[in-house]
């Protein structure tokens, strides 16, 4: 007669701040508790998850669940890479959903989010703390430097560098051999065909930077 193995134990998890998508993400995994939600606005709809208070409430919970873990959804790069140091990295995790199809030959950092319906093709590299929306694709020889984001539907063409704290908007195409620079933005929909200067926000077919106006 063979026992049975003992199912492992989930991990009590909090997300940062409530975001549905990713709370469904996480359930759906089957290896974490949903605990609740870290937010510093108390009236921010959690949709249905408990508030647990602002961030510095984290290390009172710890106490009250131990070896609870946090997820950063937090979409501001720089505030997501703050928060980093404020949780502790040893407290991140990161999510990948099972419906994303991520290449054997792609490296992929810790504590970022991969959503439904992302491709991810071989010789991509991705840094710690990169969230890749819904439906989201980085072709071969991509990299993506820690705290970029990208949102939902992108295509992002072959041997693209996007610098850290970087961020492409819902819908946007990169075409290949460009570069994103650090804490660039690309908008919604913006089709890329020439590097972003550092700080810079692009916008258009094809983009082009927001004027800035005379002070």
């Amino acid at each position: 007669m063979t026992t049975a193995p003992a199912s492992r134990a989930r991990v009590p998890l909090a997300i940062v701040p409530c975001e549905w998508d990713v709370a469904d993400l996480a359930e759906s995994l089957g290896a974490y508790d949903l605990v609740g939600v870290f937010d510093v606005d108390p009236a921010r709809d959690t949709h249905g998850l408990p508030h647990l208070g602002g961030d510095d409430a984290f290390a009172d919970w710890q106490t009250r669940r131990p070896g609870l873990k946090v997820c950063l959804v937090i979409d501001p790069p720089a505030l997501r890479e703050r928060l980093t140091a404020h949780y502790g990295p040893e407290n991140l995790v990161g999510l990948i959903s099972p419906h994303a199809s991520v290449s054997a030959r792609a490296q992929v950092g810790p504590a970022g989010i991969i959503q439904r319906g992302v491709t991810i093709m071989p010789t991509v590299r991705i840094g710690r703390g990169c969230n890749i929306n819904i439906n989201a694709t980085l072709h071969h020889e991509v990299t993506l430097e820690d705290y970029a984001s990208v949102g939902p539907g992108v295509i992002v063409l072959g041997t693209v560098h996007v610098c850290r704290h970087a961020s492409i908007g819902a819908g946007a195409i990169v075409h290949q051999n460009v570069t994103i620079g650090a804490g660039a933005r690309v908008g919604a929909g913006a089709v890329v065909v020439r590097d972003v200067a550092p700080g810079q926000t692009v916008v258009g077919v094809p983009a082009r930077p927001i004027k800035q106006e005379a002070g």
